[in-house]
C-alpha cells in the first residue's frame, strides 16, 4: 500500500533487495514476509531519508494500516502519526492505544503511551473534543500507570504536574483526590513524610459535607498510611469514620478498602481472628466491585500482616504467595510483586527455611524494586547474610536498603538492628 507498485514490480524490487541481502525472507501466517538482515541496516536507511520524506512515509504507514481495519493497531497508529506530525490524530490514537494497554495490564506500554498523549495535549487545539478523558483524567492515568510498572517517583511528579491545573478552591473534591494519589506514588517511593502530609492535605481539602464517596476514599486512604506506618488508633479511628461513610453513600469499593483496614487494625489492637475476618471480607468486596488492582493487592499485604503478627507464620507464607500470584497476573512485577516476596520471606525465616527465602529475595531484587520495597527487601537480605556469616554481602544490603528512601522511616527498628549487628562485629 506505501509504495504504490504493480505486485509484479514489488516482487522484482524485494527479489533485488534479498539478493543484495539488505532484506531476508520469512514466513508468515498468510505468505512471504520480510526483515531487514540488521537492525542497523534498518537504522542507516531510516537516517538517511530527509525529514520530509520521513514523515510523508510515515502518514502513508498509518493510512496503509487504517485500511486494514486490524484490531490492536492503535499503538503503531499512534507511532506512525505522531512521526508524520499529526498531532491530532496521534494524540487520539496514543490514548486508544494507553487505555487498550492498561486493560491487559501492560503498564509500561501504557505509560509510554499516555506521556506522548500528555506531550500533544498542549500542542493541539482544543483536545478535548478528540477524546473522552481531560487533561486531568490523563495525567491521574499516566500516574498509575507509572506507579504499577514499578516506578513511583514518576508517578509523583505526574500527579504533582497534574495538580498544578486544579483550583482547590473551585474543585476541593478533585485536587483531594489527587492530593491522595500523591501520598499513595510518595509512599511506595519512601519519603514517608512527605506521604502523610500529602493524605492528611487530602483529607483537610475534600469537604467533610456531605458524606461522599470521596470523602470515604480519602479517609481510608490515610489509614492505610497509618496502620502500615504502626500507628494502630489513628488507623482504626480514621478506618472506621471512612466505613461509617461509605456505607452511607453505598461505596462499595470505599466501604471494602476501610474494612480490611480497620481489620488490620483491630487485629492488632484487639482480636486477630475477627481482624483478619475484616480484612478477608474487604477483599471480597474490592473484588466483587472491580476494584483497582492496586487496592487489591493491599489486602493480600494486611492479610499476611494479620498472620505474621500472630505467629501463623506458614499460613503467612501462603497468603503472600497468593497475593504473589495476583500480582504477577496483573503486570504489577516490580514494587508489588516485590512487597509480597519480602513478606513471605520474613515468615520463611522465622520458619528456619532460609535457602528458600535467600531465593525469593535475590529473585525479588532482580526485578529492580525501587522505594520502601527495595529497602523491606535489602534489609532482610542483610539480617539473612548476618545470620549466615557473609558480613560483605550484609554491609552492601544494608547500604543499599538504607539508601533506597529518604530518612530512616519505614522499618527503622530493622534498619537500626542490622547497623548495630554489623557494628558489633566489627568490635
Amino acid at each position: 500500500e506505501m509504495t504504490g507498485s504493480e505486485e509484479d514490480a514489488l516482487i522484482a524490487v524485494l527479489e533485488e533487495a534479498v539478493a543484495a541481502q539488505v532484506i531476508v525472507e520469512g514466513a508468515a501466517r498468510f505468505g512471504p514476509a520480510y526483515s531487514f538482515t540488521h537492525a542497523l541496516v534498518r537504522e542507516t536507511l531510516y537516517g538517511g531519508l530527509s525529514g520530509p520524506r520521513r514523515q510523508r512515509l510515515h502518514a502513508r504507514a498509518a493510512q496503509a494500516l487504517e485500511q486494514t481495519k486490524r484490531e490492536g493497531a492503535a499503538a503503531e497508529l499512534a507511532h506512525h502519526w505522531y512521526c508524520a506530525g499529526d498531532h491530532r490524530r496521534a494524540l487520539a490514537a496514543s490514548i486508544e492505544a494507553a487505555i487498550a494497554d492498561d486493560e491487559r495490564y501492560a503498564y509500561s506500554e501504557a505509560l509510554t503511551q499516555y506521556e506522548r498523549a500528555l506531550e500533544l495535549w498542549d500542542v493541539v487545539d482544543n483536545p478535548e473534543e478528540l477524546v473522552a478523558v481531560d487533561r486531568v483524567e490523563l495525567g491521574t492515568r499516566a500516574a498509575e500507570a507509572a506507579s504499577c510498572s514499578g516506578e513511583p517517583e514518576r508517578a509523583a511528579r505526574l500527579v504533582e504536574a497534574t495538580l498544578e491545573g486544579v483550583d482547590p478552591a473551585h474543585e476541593p473534591t478533585r485536587a483531594g483526590l489527587l492530593r491522595e494519589r500523591v501520598g499513595r506514588y510518595r509512599w511506595i517511593g519512601g519519603d514517608i513524610e512527605r506521604a502523610l502530609t500529602a493524605y492528611e492535605e487530602a483529607v483537610a481539602t475534600v469537604p467533610a459535607s456531605p458524606p461522599s464517596l470521596e470523602r470515604a476514599r480519602v479517609l481510608a486512604a490515610l489509614a492505610h498510611a497509618l496502620i502500615v506506618s504502626n500507628r494502630s488508633e489513628p488507623a482504626r479511628a480514621r478506618s472506621a469514620e471512612a466505613l461509617m461513610i461509605a456505607r452511607a453513600v453505598q461505596a462499595q469499593i470505599e466501604e471494602g478498602r476501610a474494612l480490611a483496614t480497620l481489620g488490620a487494625a483491630t487485629a492488632r489492637i484487639a482480636d486477630p481472628d475477627d481482624g483478619l475476618a475484616m480484612v478477608l471480607e474487604g477483599r471480597a468486596l474490592l473484588e466483587r466491585a472491580g476494584a483497582a488492582p492496586d487496592l487489591i493487592f493491599i489486602t493480600h499485604g494486611l492479610e499476611w500482616s494479620v498472620l505474621e503478627r500472630a505467629g501463623r507464620f506458614d499460613e503467612a507464607v501462603e497468603a503472600a504467595r497468593q497475593g504473589v500470584e495476583y500480582t504477577r497476573s496483573h503486570g504489577m512485577h516490580r514494587n508489588h510483586r516485590g512487597w509480597l516476596d519480602a513478606s513471605a520471606a520474613t515468615s520463611l525465616i522465622k520458619l528456619g527455611r532460609w535457602d528458600e527465602a535467600d531465593a525469593t529475595l535475590e529473585a525479588a531484587l532482580g526485578r529492580e524494586p525501587t522505594g520502601i520495597t527495595r529497602r523491606a527487601l535489602q534489609l532482610l537480605r542483610a539480617e539473612l547474610k548476618i545470620a549466615c556469616g557473609d558480613l560483605a554481602g550484609a554491609r552492601q544490603s544494608a547500604a543499599d536498603g538504607r539508601h533506597a528512601v529518604r530518612g530512616d522511616q519505614p522499618f527503622t527498628g530493622r534498619l537500626f538492628e542490622v547497623l548495630a549487628s554489623l557494628a558489633i562485629t566489627d568490635g
